[in-house]
C-alpha cells in the first residue's frame, strides 16, 4: 500500500529556508581570505555548517520531491 506523504507546513519550510540561508552565508564567509587565516573563525563556521547540514539536506530533499509530483 502506497501513502501520499503530507506536505510540510508551510512556517517548518519558511524555518529551513532560513537555516539554508545561514548555510550559505557561512559559506561565502569561508571564502573570505580573512576567515581563512582565523582559525577560531574556521571553527566556528565549520561547526555551525556542521548543524545546519542536516537541514539544508531536508530541505533541498523536499524541495526536489515537490517538483517530481
Amino acid at each position: 500500500m502506497s501513502t501520499v506523504p503530507t506536505p510540510i507546513p508551510v512556517p517548518m519550510i519558511d524555518k529551513l529556508q532560513t537555516f539554508v540561508d545561514e548555510y550559505h552565508r557561512l559559506q561565502d564567509e569561508l571564502m573570505d581570505p580573512r576567515t581563512s587565516s582565523n582559525p577560531a573563525e574556521l571553527k566556528r563556521i565549520g561547526g555551525r555548517m556542521s548543524e545546519l547540514e542536516d537541514h539544508v539536506a531536508l530541505l533541498e530533499q523536499y524541495q526536489r520531491f515537490t517538483k517530481t509530483i
